[in-house]
């Protein structure tokens, strides 16, 4: 199988002539079908988008509403009632969650057929690994992300190619066989890959994706230039939304998504990302340890284990108590911390329910919203506090990460699984230390106004103490 694999930053091997004679049977397969792209080269960006290796240029100046690549429905692959009804039954099989799997079998199916198979052009041009992608990470790269929520997806995904693959082997060979050769957890794997790499859920979150070949080559970017549109074919276009000028690459929006989602699905990180978030668990451990971590330990607050019913009241609205409650919670992203946290803390911290009554949620949940200062500092401090017990939750530090990571850069073989490791916990990280700086800074303040208010208190009696003097009856001065 010839490949095109997206190359490193500092690949610097000659572009053009290999790309042509990789990728020209594509090309012609596409233009064949109908598709029209002559506004798009195919290149090897050497990182000129952000870090990315293989991706796509514009040909030309573009301007908004440019489309920039047209494919038909026919070149789109994906999956229907129409497919082969043993595949279909396959595919009911696999949890709708792994949707990533479920086309992955259709794409398994168009590699088992070879060079007959429709998508063959397509197919051929795939990675034949995705290193990246912690599915296939060595075990000690996956302890390196010191991080469980994504540890258990990648064990979670694991455990499900290997029992899908001894289901597959237990009809080998049989007429409800679709593949008709040995498809095992690595060839699952490399599916599941392939796709959650590269597709798209064209027609919502609740239908079958769509492999888009060549608009899956545009990288990632928060910032991006272009986005996907459905044509009046059934098909979906590439379209400029700003200007772009010649040369540019083109950069779609994989979504707002956290580092535990690019990673798991598309093998990289982004160290700056605005919606990456720690997740904790909302119980009464968490609560105790931010108290004691921020010094309120001694200040009263409501138990979750006996909360008065107005509290109660407020916590099930907010989806953090009762029945069919989510009790994670997230931190350290662009908000800080998660705005039902921030309600609950306050809530548990009220004196009474007159004092949280007619207070909307909306309200509750804004950093830029208080109660009371004393209940504001309270909260604010314990909040602080969660950060704090996440940041202790990583075995190492940043300092630590970071020259673990220089040391890894500088060893003759490759570890592209350890970088990726110490680059996502590094970023969970920087995240958490940076909203500890912020409601630091927010509980400093705070902190002075508590210190004007009982400068002003203080004021207030010393001078009620003067006035007191000043009314009363004045000695004469005769001695006793």
């Amino acid at each position: 199988m010839r490949t095109l694999t997206r190359a490193s930053s500092s690949d610097s091997t000659p572009v053009a002539p290999a790309v042509d004679s990789q990728i020209q049977p594509m090309l012609s397969w596409l233009r064949g079908n109908g598709a029209v792209f002559d506004k798009v080269l195919i290149s090897n960006l050497n990182g000129a988008d952000g870090g990315s290796g293989w991706g796509l240029l514009a040909l030309q100046n573009c301007k908004p509403g440019d489309v920039l690549i047209h494919l038909p429905a026919s070149v789109l692959l994906t999956y229907d009632d129409e497919c082969d009804t043993n595949l279909l039954a396959l595919i009911s099989k696999v949890p709708k969650e792994l949707w990533g799997m479920r086309l992955g079998l259709r794409l398994l199916a168009q590699r088992a057929a070879g060079q007959a198979a429709f998508w063959a052009p397509y197919v051929n041009l795939l990675p034949t690994a995705f290193q990246g992608v912690p599915t296939f990470f060595a075990g000690d790269a996956i302890q390196a992300l010191q991080y469980p929520p994504v540890s258990a997806q990648v064990g979670k995904r694991c455990k499900f190619l290997i029992s899908f693959a001894a289901e597959l082997a237990s009809i080998r060979g049989k007429p409800e066989d679709p593949f008709k050769m040995d498809v095992d957890a690595n060839a699952l794997g490399w599916a599941l890959a392939a796709v959650s790499s590269r597709a798209f859920r064209t027609r919502g979150p609740t239908e079958p994706a769509a492999m888009l070949p060549l608009i899956d080559m545009c990288n990632h970017s928060f910032q991006q230039n272009c986005d996907t549109q459905p044509n009046s074919l059934g098909g979906i276009n590439l379209v400029a939304n700003q200007h772009i000028a010649q040369g540019t690459p083109l950069l779609l929006n994989y979504g707002a998504l956290p580092n535990d989602f690019l990673l798991l699905d598309y093998g990289f990180v982004v160290p700056s990302n605005p919606h990456d978030y720690v997740c904790l668990r909302f119980d009464e451990g968490l609560l105790e340890n931010a108290r004691l971590a921020s010094n309120m330990y001694k200040e009263p607050i409501g138990s979750l284990d006996s909360l008065e019913q107005w509290q109660a009241d407020v916590l099930v609205a907010l989806g953090l108590h009762g029945p069919g409650a989510n009790l994670e919670v997230r931190v350290g992203n662009a908000n800080l911390v998660e705005g039902r946290l921030v309600a609950a803390v306050r809530v548990l911290y009220a004196r009474s329910a007159a004092e949280v009554r007619g207070v909307h949620l909306d309200k509750l949940r804004s950093l830029e919203f208080r109660l009371s200062l004393q209940n504001e500092v309270r909260s604010l401090s314990t909040l602080m506090g969660t950060l704090v017990v996440a940041l202790a939750g990583f075995p190492t530090t940043i300092e630590n990460d970071l020259e673990e990571l220089e040391k890894l850069k500088r060893l003759p073989e490759e570890r592209p699984d350890m970088c990726l490791s110490l680059e996502f916990r590094i970023s969970k990280k920087k995240h958490l230390v940076a909203a500890i700086q912020n409601l630091g800074q927010r509980v400093k303040g705070l902190s002075l106004e508590v210190e004007q208010e009982h400068a002003k208190i203080e004021g207030g009696k010393k001078n009620a103490t003067k006035d007191k003097h000043a009314s009363s009856p004045k000695s004469k001065g005769f001695g006793r």
